[in-house]
């Protein structure tokens, strides 16, 4: 076999390995985002139900609070703030049939956005 085709060879298996490697991590990105989603909305929904619980929402800063501070360990995703955009998203993103079908469509970033209040 001459260098020329044995060149042909290698750069035909290098594309075609380059290939594989981007699908798997688009689909890698796909499916870490649906989970980042739903446990965004797992977390927000199972704040909410603390919250609103037995007249806990007098004391929901001070929950939401100690939520972030219990989960520090898991890095800023987990601050006071995210736990209210968290929470915001699961109020008005209540079926979560219809979320488990778009977990992998549309960004946590884009949920968080479509469900924080909008700006005049």
């Amino acid at each position: 076999m001459s260098r020329e085709l044995v060149k042909q060879d290698l750069e035909g298996l290098s594309r075609e390995l380059r290939e594989l490697v981007a699908t798997s991590r688009a689909q890698i990105a796909r499916t870490l985002n649906g989970e980042i989603v739903l446990l965004s909305w797992n977390t927000g929904h199972r704040l909410r139900r603390e919250l609103l619980s037995e007249g806990r929402a007098e004391y929901g800063a001070e929950i939401v609070a100690e939520a972030a501070k219990a989960l520090t360990e898991f890095g800023r995703r987990f601050s006071r703030r995210n736990l209210y955009y968290m929470m915001r998203f699961a109020e008005v993103s209540p079926d979560a049939e219809i979320l488990y079908a778009l977990r992998t469509k549309l960004s946590w970033t884009h949920f968080r956005e479509s469900s924080s209040p909008r700006r005049a």
